[in-house]
């Protein structure tokens, strides 16, 4: 293979070769060949013995009886669960994974309870609530993807027996709505009358066995299931929201407006056909408004509003066995935000606006029809035929998806505590499969409950209730728990000398969100003491009625106290200290070799235009297309440089459509011509009145990470080293700068001194490390030694990775790369040179001399300042307008021979009908090079971006380039 990087196929060569499986890994892999051999029925036998590379949990105890907070983490660490579920199975789960009764059914109690504006509120307030836990879960998940999640981390962050309580809490929860979510299956098919005269328990039976078997397909079937039945859900409920403004603005077949007729005291219309149909609904009966029973009403919301929202945090669960979760958890976690507001709080507002409370078919009211869900009773209102089964359906479908996620979180919450020897060890039994198959069948067996509705339904109501008050609080004490564990590793992190940027995810609303949601999971947890223990009505209760409303409002309580005090006072557990938690066991490694080989091998399956290409010969990946952020900072310079808020959405766009690589300024641009002899003619500055970005390009690509959670490792940032800035006054530098360098003593160049210097400014705008370090001129006043030792330490130090150059003679790069060849010091890899179909001087020695040696080559202003990308005599760019300077340079020092150039590029652009830029920037591809193209809007982006899959033949280059004629050599 030849060793010059641009004779090499970079469609081949352009992506890291994956290797083939490690000695180690051979053991491995002939078991599992072995196990794909013999017949169905053996391989399926086989599936369920125990994996080899699983753990196999033995009693574990610290000296002096204590908790092994080691072995816990250690086992947790490495679970022998399989990794298989992918980015859209954890976006699914994400945003409509657990909608089912709670939404649909339950929702309807709520409403009954407190009226619509207490819907509302107490649903909002969860959700806020939520947002801010799910936040913190996502940042813990993805540095520690253990099998537990939540109860691990309150095991490692705060107490070992708190995380026993929860684990329990968690696990409780989930193996009774199992049970819940089959009777209310089974009631749910009674809608249609034919089955409605079919025993219950067959279709108890039927949805038993379904669930089930969903589960004995391993992550990846309940995955696949989850990722089915959510976009049914989210179809529905999409559905659904169109449906209600259309009825509420009296588009139905009956019924005229409604607005917020229902948000006002006892307003329910009389000749609305949905009211007038049944006896029991005679006008005037019905009761309508804001609120119902008070501030009581609206307290009583907030546990039916958690049980709707009880499965969000199944994301972090799942975190265990995704394959990426550094890629997938965040964008995963984000949907959240959506789930919330879209699923939630619009679809409950139009339920309000066309259901009274007072309507005596809601659940909570003392009916027990299956005509319960608030959103069916809306469709039957209106009286339009099919769609209330077609509802019916979706609700069905809900409820066996939240019965098929009872499963997955039981099983996995079972085996995690096996795992920290809070359970007991059989429970950590893990097959081939992956699958914790003994945990499965606890949670399989604990779902035999629901044949309770064979005793009939006074039995099975209070069977239900029972189950149905371990299952309201418990999800409080968890997002709860999650909160305050979040809060103590942050906490720990700081303490032992962490900063915030090795965070691969941080949550978005930060350490005050996680205070923010453990506060009000504390002043929940007090309105329902409250509520419990004086009930709405209860003057009228006795007092036998009254314990029992406590305790199956408030069961959840007792039950995680229970486990705490007994276990902490047995094992003498310790609340955790941020100096001694353990920090490193189970945290995920951004760049292991499975890691590597599963990003590397999607990236086989991008198109071109999204592929990563090495630079030269260095072992570094970058974008075709290089973002120039020359023009971003303040309009403050010039007028047509961008301001932060128009920039940042710049990146997140560049980022989405493969533009990983960024190349920033902190000072203005400088050109040097030379004459033909190859003397130094003069130093001019391209913007004589100001600074291009004096730094603030950089600041704003830190926050473009931090605002967008682009991970720091997904990109290349380059920036440059030689002019000052003034970051104290935002001076131009130009009003500085003197012949003699007053003012700026040691702040310009490539003295040591200065390097160190703007090194260091430029990490702290940027909030990270620099990728590549370019010298954005040579320095001929410092000595080439000086220079590349101080380059050579700022690499050293990590503040730095890689090193690059721009715009200088061949032969003075030349002396600069012998002389770090010569020390054993880190040289170029790449070259930043004015390139492009107008300035072509490059080819005489730089780029010859830079394929030969290895050295990348990425130039800047392709697009020759922005002149060929409009034909000559049309609308100049804005900063050609008011850039006197660049004007004269671009086109005052033009020629016939120019504008016939760009005439043909605008001719070439016109017979393929694409862009010009996209033509200059193929061009430059053509010639195998990246440019660094300034790219001040969406379209400018996509423009660049289809250079990429545009193939300039070898007739139109030749044809383009056919008039070009030399010309003065400009650095």
């Amino acid at each position: 293979m030849s060793t010059n990087p641009l004779d090499r196929d970079p469609e081949k060569d352009g992506i890291y070769d994956i290797s083939a499986p490690k000695n180690g890994d051979n053991q491995h892999v002939i078991a599992n060949e072995e196990q794909q051999k013999g017949p169905i029925f053996t391989r399926l036998a086989d599936s369920f013995r125990r994996e080899t590379n699983a753990n196999t949990t033995h009693a574990f105890k610290a000296e002096g009886g204590g908790f092994d907070h080691e072995g816990a983490a250690q086992r947790t660490a490495n679970s022998g669960l399989a990794r298989k579920l992918k980015g859209r199975h954890l976006q699914m789960i994400a945003i409509g994974g657990s909608i089912g009764t709670g939404l649909f059914v339950t929702s309807g109690a709520a409403l009954s309870r407190g009226g619509p504006a207490s819907l509302i509120i107490a649903y909002g307030v969860i959700g806020i609530m939520l947002f801010c836990t799910v936040q913190a879960l996502g940042e813990l998940a993805v540095i520690f993807p253990v099998a537990g999640s939540f109860s691990a981390y309150s095991t490692r962050f705060i107490d070992p027996a708190w995380g026993f309580a929860m684990g329990w809490n968690y696990a409780m929860q989930w193996l009774v709505v199992l049970p819940l979510e089959i009777v209310a299956a089974s009631i749910t098919v009674s809608f249609w009358p034919g089955a409605a005269d079919t025993n219950s328990a067959a279709w108890v039976t039927i949805f038993f066995v379904l669930i089930v078997s969903i589960n004995l397909f391993g992550v990846r079937g309940y995955g696949e299931a989850e990722f089915v039945f959510s976009i049914i859900k989210v179809i529905a409920v999409i559905g659904f929201i169109i449906l209600g403004i259309v009825l509420n603005c009296g588009g139905g077949p009956v019924g005229g407006y409604i607005g917020n007729r229902y948000w006002k005291t006892d307003n329910v219309p009389a000749d609305y056909q949905g009211y007038t149909q049944s006896t029991k609904n005679l006008p005037g009966s019905i009761h309508s408004g804001p609120f119902n029973n008070g501030f009581k009403g609206l307290c009583s919301v907030f546990v039916t509003a958690a049980f709707s929202f009880a499965g969000t945090e199944l994301v972090g669960l799942a975190a265990a066995e995704a394959g990426n979760p550094r890629k997938t958890l965040p964008t995963a976690i984000k949907q959240v935000f959506w789930r919330i507001c879209l699923f939630y709080m619009v679809a409950l507002t139009v339920v309000s606006l066309l259901v009274p409370y007072g309507d005596s078919r809601l659940l909570g009211t003392g009916s027990t029809d299956a005509k319960a869900s608030p959103f069916v009773i809306a469709i039957e209102n209106a009286s339009i035929p099919v769609l209330p089964s077609i509802m019916n359906v979706v609700v069905l479908i809900s409820v066996l998806s939240v019965g098929n996620s009872a499963v997955y979180g039981s099983s996995r919450t079972l085996a995690a505590l096996a795992e920290q020897n809070q359970a007991p060890r059989i429970l950590a039994y893990i097959d081939r499969k992956g699958r914790p198959i003994v945990a499965i069948g606890v949670s399989s067996v604990i779902g035999l409950l629901c044949y309770v509705v064979a005793g009939g339904p006074k039995t099975s109501s209070t069977a239900l209730n029972w189950l149905y008050s371990l299952s309201g609080l418990s999800s409080i004490f968890t997002w709860g728990s999650i909160c305050l564990a979040h809060i103590r590793f942050r906490s720990a992190w700081k303490k032992q000398g962490h900063s915030l940027d090795e965070l691969a995810f941080r949550s978005q609303v930060g350490v005050y969100g996680s205070w923010l949601g453990f506060l009000l999971n504390c002043i929940v947890l007090i309105a329902q003491f409250w509520t419990a223990v004086w009930p709405i009505g209860w003057r009228d209760m006795t007092s036998k009625a009254i314990a029992e409303n406590f305790f199956l409002a408030y069961l959840a309580a007792p039950v995680v106290l229970f486990c705490y005090f007994p276990y902490k006072i047995y094992f003498k557990t310790p609340f955790m200290r941020t100096d001694r938690m353990d920090l490193v066991t189970g945290r995920r490694a951004l760049d292991t070799a499975e890691l590597i080989e599963e990003e590397m091998l999607e990236k086989r399956a991008w198109p071109k235009w999204k592929k990563a290409y090495r630079l030269g010969d260095s072992g570094l990946y970058i974008s075709k297309i290089i973002l120039g952020t020359a023009s971003y900072g303040s309009s403050k310079w010039q007028d047509w440089v961008l301001n932060e808020e128009e920039a940042l959405p710049l990146f997140e766009h560049a980022f989405k459509v493969g533009i990983n690589t960024w190349d920033t300024v902190r000072a203005p641009y400088v050109l040097r011509l030379i004459s033909p002899m190859g003397l130094v003619a003069n130093y001019r500055l391209l913007n004589q009145a100001d600074a291009y970005s004096n730094g603030r390009s950089e600041e704003i690509i830190g926050k473009a990470l931090k605002i967008y959670d682009i991970p720091r490792s997904d990109v290349v940032i380059l920036t440059k080293v030689f002019y000052a800035n003034d970051p104290v006054n935002q001076s131009p530098i130009s009003e500085l700068m003197t012949k003699d360098k007053q003012g700026l003593v040691n702040r310009v160049g490539l003295s040591r001194k200065h390097i160190f210097d703007a090194v260091e400014a430029s990490c702290k705008r940027l909030g990270t490390y620099i990728d590549v370090l370019q010298i954005h001129r040579l320095d001929r006043e410092t000595p080439a030694r000086e220079i590349m030792k101080a380059l050579n330490d700022v690499v050293e130090s990590g503040q730095v990775r890689y090193l690059g150059a721009s715009s200088m003679a061949c032969w003075e790069f030349q002396k600069l790369q012998n002389v770090a060849e010569t020390n054993g010091w880190h040289k170029f890899i790449s070259m930043q040179n004015y390139y492009n179909i107008m300035y072509r001087e490059e080819e005489r020695e730089m780029i010859p001399y830079c394929r030969d040696s290895g050295v990348g080559i990425i130039p800047w202003s392709p697009l020759a300042r922005g002149v060929l990308a409009h034909p000559w005599t049309e609308r100049r760019s804005k900063r050609e307008q008011t850039d006197k300077l660049l004007a004269s340079l671009v086109r005052g020092r033009g020629s016939e021979v120019d504008e016939t150039l760009v005439g043909r590029v605008a001719e070439i652009a016109k017979k393929h009908g694409v862009a010009m830029a996209t033509v200059a920037l193929s061009w430059c591809l053509k010639k195998e090079v990246y440019p660094i193209s300034g790219l001040n809007s969406k379209e400018r982006i996509d423009e660049a971006v289809s250079s990429v899959s545009f193939k300039l033949s070898d007739e139109d280059a030749t044809y383009i380039e056919e008039p070009y004629v030399p010309k003065e050599i400009a650095y």
